[in-house]
């Protein structure tokens, strides 16, 4: 049942003799719509028509693959082609329906084929070669909402409950480019180990290359991966053929905005992945291993690749109750480990909470944010993290404990850490506020430190004295002048006080000092922030609506 898009229709005209087929053909013309339906659709499920796609010899117009009602899919879909200069692919659902797709294939795939539920880039689930991995540019849309250019979410990608091999409900691979998934929500309920919603993964491929999936986009997504296996997470980038790209190369360009995720161990995990944009998401994770470092963003290599920027904003990150674990594990807001040689900025980012259920283990790891890269330059401005007070945490071992740590000293590396707000509360120890391996290539700025208890203003631990109990102490270190804005104003105590999102309702902030300079010049919501005399943290209170012009500026 072949449908012409009406408006679409409008602005593609119609190559003579290009008759229709049955759906999917390789005509060239206006755009058209295959519908998926058990019930009297063109193909009965989402497998079906991929298997029909894959098989076309080209794609040369515009097609949607519109979803038609709730089904269970006993296979797994993968969607390759070369494309035209018309040709496209959109997968959504039909207006009105929202229907709901459950994946139940649990047989374990071949070795070295491409595992998920829903695969572009790839033919079949044979074993990857030139015969079934096809490139593509900008090709692939996959939309929850059924309007175009729309934001409701209205299709949901499901896992049946129990031990996938599969993994990953969403897989994009290879050289398949501005591959967009936007609008959807994906629930993955897999009991094994590593499992993620969405993947883009690279690739090397005999007779194909090494190949990536640049500059991917994921937004406004509901995403969910809280089975019973421990390693669930929201999104992922890595290298899913048993060799590897050659080191220095790496996924670039993924954006990942404006998305709800959930996840056992992690939010976002970028392995094999340089450029990248996290804004803008909430992030859960509620952990139920007690072997691994659980941690809402993650950055674990680059593959070696360098001179790309990592930007991390307007991120707000809860993981609340996550299991007492064995040393050295623990929890990590936002995670940005070693062997990578690149920029990061970390900026806007809201951390409401880092717990633990119970003292079963002692000097585990808390951190906020952690700096493990000794030859990249952080910029970790106007961020908000109220760690709670981690009394199960005993801090023994220095950096283990702490809001902002340096845990290695630079090498050629740099940070400027400014006008953050860094609440933490511990019983004492080691455990910092800010906690240095070294003072070597490190400012600190503009910070409001609150030591909710007694943990430490800072750590150097190569000082003669490592452990910096006051400010005064801390300032005479060289960091958090009072001429920068640097103070211990508790949040909670000002006028008017944080509230449970760290905001602040108003501004002036009775009782907290403006800072000197800022160079992010838009908060958490957007907000145009001053270059001088802002509030200190994520939120400026009281300010206006960035407009697109200003989102240059930071």
């Amino acid at each position: 049942m072949l449908k012409y898009c009406a408006v679409l229709c409008a602005a593609v005209s119609v190559v003579s003799g290009g008759a229709f087929g049955v759906p999917f053909d390789s005509t060239t013309g206006s755009a058209v719509v295959a519908t998926v339906n058990p019930v009297g659709g063109d193909y009965a499920s989402i497998a079906t028509a991929s298997a029909a796609f894959s098989s076309t010899s080209g794609i040369n117009r515009p097609w949607t693959l519109e979803i038609q009602t709730t089904m269970t899919e006993t296979s797994d879909s993968y969607f390759g082609n070369t494309f035209g200069a018309g040709g496209s692919l959109t997968i959504r659902p039909k207006a009105g329906i929202e229907p709901l797709v459950n994946f139940n294939n649990f047989l374990a795939p071949a070795g070295n084929s491409i595992a998920g539920h829903l695969v572009f880039g790839v033919t079949n689930s044979s074993v990857v070669s030139a015969t079934n991995v096809r490139a593509s540019s900008s090709r692939y849309i996959l939309d929850g909402c059924s309007t175009p250019g729309g934001t409701a979410r209205e299709l949901t990608f499901t896992t049946a409950i129990g031990s996938d091999s599969h993994n990953r409900v969403v897989r994009v691979f290879g050289a398949n480019t501005g591959v967009v998934i936007k609008n959807m929500i994906i629930r993955n309920n897999d009991a094994d180990g590593n499992c993620a919603c969405i993947s883009y993964s690279s690739g090397n491929v005999s007779g194909v290359g090494n190949i990536f999936p640049d500059n991917g986009m994921i937004q406004n997504c509901s995403l969910s991966c809280l089975g019973t296996g421990p390693n669930g997470m929201g999104v992922e980038t890595g290298n899913a053929t048993s060799a590897a790209p050659p080191v220095g190369q790496a996924i670039q360009g993924l954006a990942v905005s404006g998305n709800t995720m959930d996840g056992r161990q992690r939010g976002v995990l970028l392995n094999f992945c340089g450029n990248a944009t996290i804004t803008g998401n909430r992030i859960g994770v509620y952990g139920i291993g007690t072997s691994i470092v659980h941690s809402a963003i993650h950055h674990s290599t680059s593959n070696g690749a360098v001179g790309w920027t990592l930007t991390i904003n307007g991120n707000t990150i809860t993981m609340p109750f996550l299991p007492t674990v064995s040393p050295p594990n623990g929890g990590i807001g936002i995670n940005l480990d070693t062997s990578n040689i690149g920029n990061y900025v970390v900026s806007n980012n809201i951390l409401q909470t880092i717990s633990f259920g119970g003292p079963s283990f002692a000097d585990f790891l808390v951190r906020g944010i952690s700096c493990g890269t000794v030859n990249s330059t952080y910029l970790i401005e106007h961020n908000s993290l109220d760690l709670g007070a981690a009394i199960f945490a005993t801090a023994a071992t220095t950096h283990r404990v702490a809001a902002i740590a340096v845990p290695t000293t630079f090498t050629t590396g740099t940070a400027m850490i400014r006008n953050n707000i860094l609440k933490f509360g511990n019983p004492g120890g080691n455990a910092a506020l800010i906690s240095l391996a070294s003072a070597t290539n490190v400012t600190a700025v503009g910070n409001n430190l609150v030591p909710n208890g007694t943990p430490n203003f800072g750590v150097i631990a190569d000082a003669g004295a490592p452990l910096i109990t006051t400010l005064a102490a801390w300032r005479t270190a060289g960091f958090d002048s009072a001429a920068s804005g640097g103070q211990t104003a508790d949040p909670a105590s000002t006028t008017p006080a944080w509230d449970a999102n760290l905001h602040f309702a108003s501004k002036p902030v009775g009782g907290m000092g403006a800072v000197a300079t800022s160079t992010v010049l838009a908060d958490v919501d957007g907000q145009v922030r001053p270059a001088t005399s802002a509030v200190p943290g994520a939120d400026e209170p009281g300010g206006i609506l960035a407009g697109i012009d200003d989102w240059s500026r930071f």
